[in-house]
């Protein structure tokens, strides 16, 4: 067998030197050139095994190193030329259809606003196109009306079934109807559809909502957010609910890329003069009124759409009353809103606490987030007593603790805490259940109380599933949120903050740290109204909210929205105000009439039915929940508003595309891409080019075998 395989391969190699042969006889020229760029030097010689294997480790480190030192607005990022608010279409090539601006209309009165989100699109392709923007809006937002208008032409929104509005707004999508669709994503989420805009056409989309005010410590507060940070899916084998797993991406492009823009008024109906009115983060102008009104503008004309809004007054001290009425009589009943301020109480020596400090260092809070975040959590170190006991949990895509337990505030803890913190980056994903469950486990030492501080910026979207993890697991703990960043969650942040008995706090600044955190700290220390009871009187048919009272910190009010057949008499409110009695009777005839009580009452009753009623199943609950939409015309995760025209405007050979419009990165964030799982984005990117190398090398040394051979 050796012979013939021998014989075999100098057969071949007789073969191949004949065809040479004969093939550059009959090319001279070409054999010219080839003797010609043959040289007598020695065959260059092959580097040693280890030079090979040096070169190649250096050059996958060059490449992983260019990817991790990669500027994180750029990876994942659109191409240069996209720009916020473009719609991206599809087809032969690539057009664009501008949204225009966003327009604000404020009109703030007692402590509720009425809010008008105009919204221009304009198509400047030669297609007629469909444009679709999720945006966030403020939580327990109630959402009343939905306004098209095409040049003259007028379309009002009709509310019905989610179901049926889709259906209604995707018949009218295919028959070449003008039609929009608005539907609720989360409570402070929201996605619009805006069908069949004709080329060169302005579209305009109109959005009316209310909201209530935000009172502490006699501090009025409004909030509109003008972008979202990307909230994290949680691994798919973690529970979940319908609910939790509705879409919530949306297309981001980096700040600096960002063309969208926003103008903003407002009118602040005070009834009182006012000592103070800011905008924290947007210079304004503002114009004094008669009648103790306040008329603002934007110093700049528009704003960039990278961070909240925020407005602040205070009213001069003793101007108006710590408790107050306000009243909306309908066909259907009374409906009512009472807020009541206990006074402050005097310090007593407060127990020793357990402070358990959770803190996200997920990618979502790379960036100016965790500078925030880390300064907030030295802050509070700093104001622990020799009494206290603390411990440290820091999550993103894995949960760690600092201390097995939790250990007393000394010097030496303090110090090795405060040296873990400079340590710190923010990578992975947002899986916050297992901190949660963390921090809630177990008992805090004897004669202590635990109070449970969770920074973050709440950038999820398995919402339900955490707070009935509170829920269940909060016992005699009490939780604190503090928000970070330039667009947080605050829906999540405010419902963690009301199941877990505590307070939200909202730091959207690094200057912010120090006071937000010395107010906070202040209210930890300071005694607690607890055991809150309401007497309404007897036969009002009163249905009030919330059912469960919180207690309540220093400067915090007590708001109960109620429904009774008729509102007479009396209200009694009482508790215990720094382990004493405390009550205070309020007549229900002192009151002021408001428009919008019903609405808010009802919008608070949805909210209780989808997150606090526990003694319904969900069809009974669903039911409820549209009733109550349907008469008081809200958007809800159940009920939707649809606008079309009477009559077709695009005709049916006329070509149609549809896609998503962008949202600004908010400020300060310099999160690569937005994981999706447990791996961070720059671990795909680097395992993936590692893979990549790896293969081509075994390819080239299968290839170069497969010569030799």
């Amino acid at each position: 067998m050796k012979r013939n395989t021998a014989h075999t391969t100098r057969m071949r190699a007789g073969i191949t030197h004949d065809l040479n042969r004969e093939f550059l006889r009959a090319y001279p020229e070409l054999a010219h050139r080839i003797n010609s760029a043959r040289t007598p030097s020695q065959p260059p010689e092959k580097p040693e095994l280890w030079q090979r294997l040096l070169r190649n480790v250096l050059l996958i480190a060059a490449l992983l190193i260019l990817v991790w030192l990669a500027p994180r607005s750029t990876i994942g990022a659109p191409a240069p030329d996209v720009q916020a608010g473009t719609l991206f279409l599809q087809g032969a090539k690539t057009q664009r259809a501008l949204l225009l601006n966003t327009d604000v209309a404020i009109r703030a009165a007692g402590i509720q606003a009425q809010v008008t989100v105009r919204q221009s699109f304009v198509n400047t392709s030669d297609l007629y196109r469909e444009g679709l923007y999720t945006f966030p809006l403020p939580e327990r937002t109630a959402v009343n009306a939905l306004t098209v208008r095409v040049g003259e032409r007028v379309i009002n929104g009709e509310i019905r079934l989610r179901e049926q509005a889709r259906t209604t707004y995707e018949a009218a999508k295919r028959d070449g109807k003008q039609a929009s669709l608005l539907e609720q994503q989360r409570p402070n989420l929201f996605t619009l559809a805006v069908a069949n805009i004709a080329p060169g056409e302005l579209v305009r989309v109109e959005i009316r909502y209310l909201q209530r005010l935000r009172v502490s410590n006699g501090e009025y507060e409004l909030r509109f957010p003008l972008t979202l940070t990307p909230r994290f899916n949680p691994p798919v084998d973690e529970p979940r609910t319908v609910a939790d797993m509705q879409p919530v991406a949306t297309p981001m492009v980096a700040t600096a890329m960002s063309t969208q823009r926003a103008q903003i008024s407002a009118r602040i109906d005070a009834g009182a003069p006012l000592q103070q009115l800011t905008s924290e983060f947007h210079p304004i102008d503002s114009n004094a009124l008669p009648d103790d009104a306040y008329q603002l503008t934007l110093r700049d004309g528009e704003i960039p759409t990278d961070r909240d809004f925020v407005l602040r007054w205070i009213p001069l001290a003793g101007t108006l009353p710590e408790s107050a009425l306000f009243r909306e009589v309908r066909d259907d009943g009374t409906y009512a809103l009472l807020m009541v301020t206990p006074p402050a109480a005097d310090a007593h020596a407060p127990l020793a606490r357990e402070t358990i400090f959770v803190l996200d260092v997920s990618g979502s809070m790379a960036g100016a987030s965790l500078v925030q975040a880390l300064a907030a959590l030295n802050s509070a170190l700093q104001n622990l007593r020799d009494t206290d006991y603390f411990n440290i949990i820091t999550f993103s895509s894995s949960t760690r603790a600092l201390f097995p337990a939790a250990v007393p505030a000394h010097p030496q803890s303090i110090a090795h805490a405060q040296q873990l913190i400079g340590q710190l980056q923010a990578d992975g994903g947002t899986v916050m259940a297992p901190a949660l469950a963390m921090a809630l486990a177990g008992n805090p030492p004897l004669q202590t109380i635990r109070q449970i501080v969770f920074i973050t910026d709440g950038a999820v979207s398995n919402e339900r599933e955490l707070l009935q993890l509170i829920e269940n697991d909060l016992g005699a703990a009490r939780l604190f949120m503090v928000g970070i960043g330039s667009a947080p969650n605050g829906h999540f942040m405010r419902e963690s903050a009301r199941a877990g008995r505590g307070t939200f706090t909202y730091i959207g600044d690094l200057a912010q740290v120090r006071a937000k955190m010395s107010t906070l700290l202040h209210k930890l220390q300071r005694p607690v109204m607890s055991n809150v009871r309401i007497t309404w009187p007897p036969d009002s048919g009163i249905e009030a909210l919330p059912a469960r009272l919180p207690d309540l910190y220093a400067g915090e009010p007590l708001m109960v929205s109620a429904r009774a057949d008729m509102l007479t008499g009396s209200v009694l409110i009482s508790g215990d105000l720094a382990g004493l009695p405390w009550s205070r009777t309020l007549s229900l005839d002192e009151h002021r009439d408001a428009d919008g009580i019903a609405t808010l009452w009802a919008r608070d009753k949805i909210h209780h039915l989808d997150y606090a009623e526990r003694t319904l199943d969900e069809p009974s609950r669903r039911d409820i929940i549209v009733n109550l939409a349907l008469a008081h015309r809200l958007v809800t995760r159940h009920t939707s508003f649809v606008a079309v025209e009477e009559f077709p405007s695009r005709p049916q050979n006329a070509g149609f595309a549809s896609a998503a419009i962008a949202n600004t990165m908010p400020r300060g964030n310099t999160m690569l891409a937005f994981p999706a799982g447990a791996t961070d984005a720059r671990g795909h990117v680097a395992v993936g080019l590692l893979l990549l190398l790896i293969g081509v090398y075994l390819r080239r040394a299968h290839w170069l075998r497969h010569l030799a051979s």
